[in-house]
């Protein structure tokens, strides 16, 4: 961690967005907007957790 703060990468630490999850990653994008620690496990479900939130409730018959 010292040797982060000296070189001031410490910066792309970053905490995962999804609320239930307690990771700490090293964001590794150019552009530092990374938002979960893994695509695979907190990304993709919060994605199809919003995408299910936006459609309409289907009727069953």
């Amino acid at each position: 961690m010292a040797e982060m703060i000296a070189d001031g990468t410490w910066q792309r630490i970053r905490a995962c967005a999804n609320e239930d999850c307690a990771h700490a990653f090293y964001d590794t994008t150019r552009s530092r907007t990374q938002r979960w620690h893994s695509y695979e496990d907190c990304g993709n479900r919060t994605n199809v957790a919003a995408y299910r939130a936006r459609r309409p409730a289907r009727s069953t018959r």
